[in-house]
């Protein structure tokens, strides 16, 4: 790390089409359906160009998992045509739209805003200065203040995993469906890149909905996702013994994030730093030396866990600043004076490196999703 601050319309030019029919086609297929949003916020897709039409996919690279015969047969069925404004290198830019991903809530019902993602997003704008959209989802049915609800989305994803839409029983690949129908539909289909935050279970949603699109038939063509932070996911899940004493009782969603759970093994065996289209996506996570998942009183996801992906961009934070499962998103500090223990691209839970001059949390996010060494 620097530490330095720092189609398929082939046949689209055959002699047949006239100019003006071609111009009209491609302004119905792609006019974008989203207004600018009261706040001020850039609109989903206000920062990428008028896509140009290709006849051939060309989606698949060494470092991600799609097919680009497949990806030609997702197009088809959506009669859409694939885009060429694909950034095949790394970006660097505070422009891109983040798009932040709650976590797990027992009573099914988070405020996106105030109770949850408010400082986070002030803080970005504000303090980081972040230029892009900032958007919150939300998936419980009793979610509030949130820029989207994904559930909207599950028309689409009636052959993953449905039922128990909004519940603490909907399973979370059902969720990872959504997301990425979310993604497609506001971003990728229009060239446009976007940046993922998840807390907690959230960046287990994020990482299915990465690791499932290149193969699921009925998920979106692909999407284009160049960074993604994750805080206090539990990557390899949580102890049996504690989710079954500490999470919901006997829910869905408590018991996929077990250990033994096929949810969790699955992605431990398959989904290591899954990757979206495109260049690729820059993974980082952070844990915290004083989470505990038996603390009783405030039960966290042991930083091991948080931080079990090989590959990616790792910190564990140590005392100071002593987070707890809810710390990261409080910290505003812009100074770099945080204790921690990180790496880069290390396999699974290893933090070989030590530091007393870190940043602390929200400001390490806005590195973090502007710029690929971080």
């Amino acid at each position: 790390m620097n530490t330095s601050r720092f189609s398929r319309f082939g046949w689209l030019g055959i002699a047949l089409v006239s100019t003006s029919a071609v111009i009209a086609l491609i302004g119905a297929l792609f006019l974008h359906p989203l207004a600018v949003s009261a706040a001020g916020n850039p609109t989903f897709g206000a920062t990428a160009q008028s896509p140009v039409l290709t006849g051939s996919p060309s989606i698949a690279r060494p470092n991600n998992k799609y097919n680009n015969k497949l990806v030609a047969q997702k197009l088809k069925r959506l009669h859409k045509l694939v885009s060429s404004n694909i950034n095949y290198g790394y970006v660097s830019s505070n422009s891109w739209p983040v798009v932040f991903v709650h976590g797990f809530n027992g009573n099914a019902s988070i405020n996106c805003t105030s109770g949850y993602w408010g400082t986070a997003t002030s803080f970005l704008r504000n303090s980081y200065g972040w230029r892009g959209g900032l958007y919150t989802v939300g998936y419980y049915k009793g979610d509030s203040s949130c820029s989207a609800y994904l559930g909207n989305y599950a028309g689409d994803c009636t052959h993953d995993y449905a039922g128990n839409q909004g519940t603490t029983n909907e399973d979370i690949r059902h969720i990872g469906c959504e997301l990425s129908w979310y993604i497609w539909d506001n971003f990728t289909q229009y060239g446009q890149n976007v940046q993922l935050v998840g807390h907690s279970m959230g960046g287990l949603i994020i990482r299915w909905a990465l690791y499932a699109t290149p193969f699921d038939y009925y998920l979106p063509p692909y999407i284009m996702v160049q960074d993604t932070v994750t805080m206090a996911t539990p990557h390899t899940g949580v102890p049996i013994f504690g989710a079954s004493i500490f999470i919901c009782g006997g829910c869905l969603q408590g018991q996929q994030m077990r250990s033994n759970n096929t949810f969790i093994t699955t992605l431990e065996n398959y989904g290591q730093v899954p990757q979206g289209a495109g260049w690729g996506t820059d993974w980082t996570m952070f844990g915290s030396s004083c989470e505990s998942w038996y603390n009783i009183f405030d039960p966290g996801v042991d930083w091991h866990s948080s931080l079990g992906m090989n590959g990616g961009h790792k910190t564990e934070y140590l005392n100071p600043p002593c987070y707890d499962h809810g710390g990261y998103l409080k910290d505003t500090s812009t100074s770099w004076n945080a204790y921690a223990n990180w790496c880069d691209y290390c396999a699974s839970d290893v933090v070989s490196n030590y530091a007393t001059d870190w940043p602390h949390a929200l400001e390490n996010v806005g590195i973090s999703l502007q710029n690929s060494g971080w």
